[in-house]
Order: structure tokens, then sequence, then C-alpha cells
């Protein structure tokens, strides 16, 4: 009699991973990624948390300020369906708020949003069972706009272009 085959490798088609480096700041970062077929995958990103902001003032101290995220990937898959070598681009808009500092004898609240966009080479990687790794890096290009205003009527807004490293890695499971 001929050997068994091993069992087919189940077909996944949907990815909801999480990134447990964001956590660090902590911003939860969602990723949902659909395979629309078979060497594609369309992802949307989501972010929502607090990250630590340090002044140049010492009578601030650290604050805390809201920060929030959204934006989506397009992922190639070349040589596995929706999984293994992973070549796409990313946009992704940054926005983070910090309200009513007390400065001195009044307050400040400041605001600031971001779009970075870029391409990016990566591995997904899928057990038997679902569990994925996904690891992602690049360069995004990005464009900031940031406000500030105080509590005497004074405001102050600064523009910025840059280029930025694009690290990813995500923890999830895929159906």
């Amino acid at each position: 009699p001929a050997p068994l085959a091993p069992p087919a490798k189940p077909q996944r088609s949907f990815t909801l991973s999480i990134s447990p480096l964001h956590l660090l700041s902590p911003v939860l970062e969602l990723t949902a990624e659909l395979k629309p077929f078979d060497h594609a995958g369309i992802s949307v990103i989501g972010g929502y948390g607090s990250l630590s902001v340090t002044s140049s003032d010492p009578s601030v101290g650290k604050q805390r300020a809201t920060a929030y995220e959204a934006g989506g990937q397009f992922n190639v898959y070349p040589l596995d369906a929706f999984q293994g070598l992973d070549l796409g681009v990313e946009a992704l808009w940054i926005g983070v708020n910090l309200d009513n500092v007390n400065v001195g004898n009044g307050s400040v609240s400041a605001s600031g949003a971001g779009l970075a966009v870029g391409p990016f080479a990566g591995y997904k990687w899928i057990s038997r069972g679902g569990f994925s790794l996904i690891a992602q890096v690049g360069v995004e290009y990005l464009a900031l706009h940031a406000s500030a205003r105080s509590s005497d009527g004074g405001s102050d807004t600064a523009k910025k272009t840059t280029t930025i490293p694009l690290v990813n890695f995500n923890l999830g499971w895929s159906f």
C-alpha cells in the first residue's frame, strides 16, 4: 500500500492580530486582514490609547496624551497563498491630543496629526492551528501638523515632513 500523505494545510482567509509593542505605550492596535484572492491581503488598522509626554518645563513634568490611529495595508504574498513572504504598502493616520496642562498661571492644550505612507517587506507565519506571527520592515514618508493653544489666548502651529522606519510585529489568529 502507498504511504498516507500528510493532511493538507488549512486554507485561511482572515487574520485578526494585535501589536504587542504598542501595548507598552499603552496603545491598543488591532489589525484585521482579509484575503480577497489567494496571493493578496487587504488590512484595516485601528488603535487607541495614551502616550507619555515629557515637557521641557520641569514644573510641568510628564503628562498623558490621548493617541489614536487608523489606516490600512495592501499585501501581496508572492510565494504562498495568504502567508510567507509579504510585500506591500501601508498608510496610517495618527492623532494625539493633550488637554489642559497646567503651566504657570494658565493651561495649554495641544494636538497633532500625521499621515505615514510607505512600502514594506515582511513575513507572515501561520501555524496549522491558526496562530499567526507577522513581522514587517520598511520606510515611511511622514507628514505632521501640530498646534497648541494657551488659556491666555496664544497659539502656535508647526508642520514637518520626514522619513521614518516602518516596523510592525503582530501576533494573532488566522481563520
